[in-house]
């Protein structure tokens, strides 16, 4: 990918290695990587002893949530969170109280990762342009491959799990190491 760095700008953070190698192969240098997202965690104050009272929760991407509200019902095993909502206390504490997360949604892996929930990419084909590189790049900043392509819900038993906290866990201290490093140099607006 080109960028057209005739642009004067200072880069303070991307979400991944691969947004990152992009950036420094058009001359620009990165202070740090890893999705903010990952903060999440201490945003709502979570501790690992939070009830589970959902076995799996699903969270479609934003553009299917309402194809899927119709399809799908709490008698079908899934507890489906909207991540339509300015209400992030409401998203985290639904994905915090979960046994399992299913997400097509990239910030709902990220806020599972963080509240340290056991989670699995629902890969559609058509859903996002960039086919795959987000997930790809955030996963590089945690350790993660790439899991196996879920064609229905019902197959999630067949799915690589994701719960490597060690890993995320590095994702978090570097995502915050490199927010407090901007905070120094810039301050806040506080």
């Amino acid at each position: 990918m080109q960028i057209d760095n005739s642009v004067d700008l200072k880069v303070y953070g991307a979400r991944g290695e691969l947004t990152k190698a992009i950036l420094n192969n058009n001359g620009y240098d990165v202070l740090g990587v890893g999705d903010l997202g990952l903060l999440a965690r201490g945003v709502l104050g979570v501790s690992d002893e939070f009830e589970k009272v959902h076995e799996v929760s699903f969270i479609p991407h934003h553009s299917k949530f309402d194809l899927y509200n119709e399809k799908i019902s709490e008698d079908d095993g899934f507890n489906l969170i909207d991540m339509r909502t300015y209400d992030y206390a409401y998203v985290l504490n639904e994905i915090a109280k979960s046994k399992l997360v299913i997400s097509e949604s990239l910030h709902g892996l990220i806020f599972a990762d963080s509240l340290r929930v056991p989670n699995v990419w629902f890969k559609r084909k058509d859903l996002h342009v960039g086919g795959a590189f987000k997930f790809k790049d955030y996963f590089s900043t945690v350790g993660r491959s790439s899991h196996k392509n879920v064609d229905k819900l019902s197959d999630v038993a067949r799915c690589n799990i994701f719960d490597d906290w060690y890993s995320v866990d590095q994702g978090v201290k570097d995502t915050q190491e490199w927010l407090d490093r901007f905070v120094e140099e810039n301050g806040t607006d506080e």
